[in-house]
């Protein structure tokens, strides 16, 4: 007994003696094993247990990306632990239900348009209430669902919120047997540790993930900067040149912004711009990368896109700022708030990013010198 303590104590730092003393006892009354042979039986049932829990909990701890995370806990649960399907949901706050965000042990495709309200069946009361749910045979619960009616499950099935600090919930996760009354307390015991250790986890990859969305955004716009804005260039830029494909950058600078700033002052001057910067953001495909490059200058990545595509793009993104209504904007010069346009495109007009933005900032200097409120190549 101690030999394996001594085994179990080196390799799971972070799990406590009275906590394995604990589960050891659990398990041994639950099988009602006394002998030696029997204690041994449970205790090597229990180092795969345990040596589980420590082996997420330190693939979760310096994972730092949501996918990342759900494919990690995925695999180990299913290298690990002898269960047939899990599944994951997160909370999604704005709509009040919860998504599939991982899954294994179904048929591609199944379940993964599988939402449920918070407060519907299993996954969503446990999502509302915050406590576990053990279902020891599904056919004899109306509770449970059968995933809508895309499964015909058979056996138990239990569900665990994922709760971070505060009590609160952040998702669920759900875990099938075949076999009726297979999950034991110590079952649950151990997917509830692992539950809290993937809800924490999944936190630590939120914060993570907007603290870096934060550092791409610019702060006064809230649109990209112009860093990320480069590096997606340069990813573009090899995607194109590998794979033979075409793509296109708009430069864009406001006209007379000097003089709408020194007439209205910087504070509308900064409404401005981020009027233009939401009107730009609104008037481009999803794929686009709309960025301020500087000043007055925003830059527009469009992949996948011609040199006739972007002289379409550029003209209803400068009449989508003509038509807006400005403060104060009868003092320009033109009676009218207005952008001027420069576009390029790869390969036709260059073949190197230097290129190319060179090529796009001479065409916008080549319009402003025709008299603004143009696009030009």
């Amino acid at each position: 007994m101690e030999l394996f303590k001594g085994f179990l104590m080196g390799k799971l730092k972070k799990i406590s003696e009275d906590y394995l003393l604990k589960r050891l006892h659990r398990k041994a009354m639950e099988k009602s094993l006394g002998d030696d042979k029997g204690r041994i039986e449970v205790l090597e049932e229990l180092i795969i247990q345990l040596y589980t829990l420590y082996q997420i909990s330190k693939s979760l701890s310096v994972a730092t990306q949501l996918d990342e995370i759900f494919n990690e806990s995925m695999d180990l649960i299913d290298g690990y632990m002898s269960v047939h399907e899990y599944c994951l949901f997160m909370i999604d706050e704005n709509k009040n239900e919860l998504s599939v965000k991982a899954c294994h042990g179904f048929d591609e495709g199944e379940v993964e348009d599988v939402v449920f309200k918070l407060g519907e069946g299993i996954t969503g009361s446990v999502a509302k209430n915050g406590e576990s749910i053990l279902i020891r045979d599904v056919a004899k619960d109306e509770r449970y669902m059968h995933y809508k009616g895309k499964k015909t499950d058979v056996g138990s099935f239990l569900s665990i919120p994922l709760t971070i600090k505060k009590n609160e919930v952040i998702g669920v996760i759900n875990i099938h047997k075949k076999e009726i009354d297979s999950f034991t307390q110590s079952d649950v015991e151990l997917f509830t540790e692992i539950a809290y250790d993937l809800a924490n986890a999944i936190e630590k990859a939120k914060v993570y993930e907007e603290t870096k969305e934060l550092s791409m955004r610019d702060d006064l716009t809230s649109l990209y900067n112009r860093r990320y804005c480069n590096d997606n260039l340069e990813k573009e830029f090899i995607r194109a040149k590998r794979y033979g494909r075409t793509f296109s950058v708009i430069m864009i600078d406001i006209d007379n912004f000097k003089m709408f700033n020194d007439t209205n002052g910087h504070i509308k001057g900064d409404e401005a711009l981020i009027l233009t910067a939401n009107i730009l953001k609104e008037n481009v495909r999803k794929s686009d990368v709309v960025a301020r490059y500087g000043g007055e200058e925003f830059i527009v990545l469009l992949p996948e896109i011609d040199h006739n595509g972007v002289l379409k793009a550029a003209e209803n993104l400068r009449k989508a700022v003509e038509e807006a209504k400005y403060f104060n904007e009868d003092a320009l010069p033109t009676g009218k708030f207005t952008i001027t346009a420069g576009v390029a495109t790869y390969p036709e007009k260059a073949e190197s990013i230097i290129d190319l933005i060179d090529y796009a900032d001479k065409a916008l200097y080549a319009g402003k010198a025709l008299g603004r409120n143009i696009v030009c190549a």
